[in-house]
């Protein structure tokens, strides 16, 4: 079963999927909760649904000195080398232990370019997951073609 959560930026979807987890409290995966330091946005970490577990993910510009250990850049967030270890962790254990269902957030336009989280979708479709993806509504179309998902449910926020 395949749930796609989609929106605008801002629109709440994390929050829905954080949500649905914590009613649930079935299988694993990730949320990215924005972080801001003294009132300003300063990035997104990665949250382990299971654990709670957060590591910072991305920072924006201006905010270097939160994680030198930069994986790679998408316009102005820098994403870095924990974060993006800390999901393949995540994965890899949801893999291992055959967990079910898959929780990933921001399937967008990273993923898009062969990057991020990209992988890990092929990997949790590869092994036939349920998932529950949050994907911003601007590229919804992008990924799905990208994937080849057909949604069982979508919503829209």
């Amino acid at each position: 079963m395949m749930t796609v959560i989609t929106g605008d930026i801002n629109s709440g979807k994390t929050t829905v999927l954080i949500n649905h987890y914590k009613i649930n409290r079935q299988g694993d995966g990730f949320a990215l909760p924005k972080f801001s330091i003294p009132g300003r946005a300063a990035g997104q970490k990665i949250m382990r649904l299971s654990t709670g577990e957060k590591k910072i993910l991305s920072y924006s510009n201006g905010f270097e000195i939160l994680n030198p250990s930069e994986a790679f850049r998408y316009k102005n967030y820098h994403f870095t080398k924990n974060g993006i270890a800390f999901a393949n962790k995540i994965a890899a254990d949801i893999i291992n232990n055959n967990t079910n269902p898959v929780y990933l957030d921001e399937i967008g336009p990273v993923e898009l370019m062969k990057s991020g989280f990209y992988y890990i979708v092929l990997a949790m479709l590869d092994h036939k997951k349920d998932m529950f993806l949050v994907v911003r509504s601007t590229c919804l179309e992008d990924v799905l073609n990208l994937f080849h998902i057909h949604a069982d449910r979508i919503i829209a926020l």
